[in-house]
């Protein structure tokens, strides 16, 4: 969303912030907590903060435009709902790719 608005830079930061939170607070709760159960609620949380707070910063960007410009997302958004059709499609095919592998080899 944030390249077909020419936010690159602001897209690439918010991709390096949004990979520290997801792998940093599982460490965080494992070492607060001593417990190897708060990992994988350190992943889910990491992983929901992500998208909660860039939803948040999108809202903001246009809300706010370039320049006094106003910001219609109707034509971004129809460019990237395909798009991030195709990345769950890849992703699923994935998972499914490791599902089959696991249930042949008995892992």
């Amino acid at each position: 969303m944030l390249w077909g608005v020419q936010k690159f830079k602001f897209q690439a930061e918010w991709n390096i912030t949004g990979v520290i939170v997801s792998y940093s607070l599982p460490l965080i709760f494992l070492y607060a907590f001593r417990d190897a159960n708060f990992i994988v609620i350190g992943w889910a949380t990491g992983n929901a903060i992500s998208p909660v707070a860039f939803l948040i910063m999108l809202i903001s960007i246009a809300r706010r435009g370039r320049r006094g410009e106003t910001f219609h997302p109707i034509p971004v958004i129809k460019y990237s709902v395909p798009i991030f059709m195709a990345s769950l499609i890849g992703y699923d095919a994935t998972y499914v790719d490791r599902f089959i592998v696991s249930y042949i080899m008995n892992l």
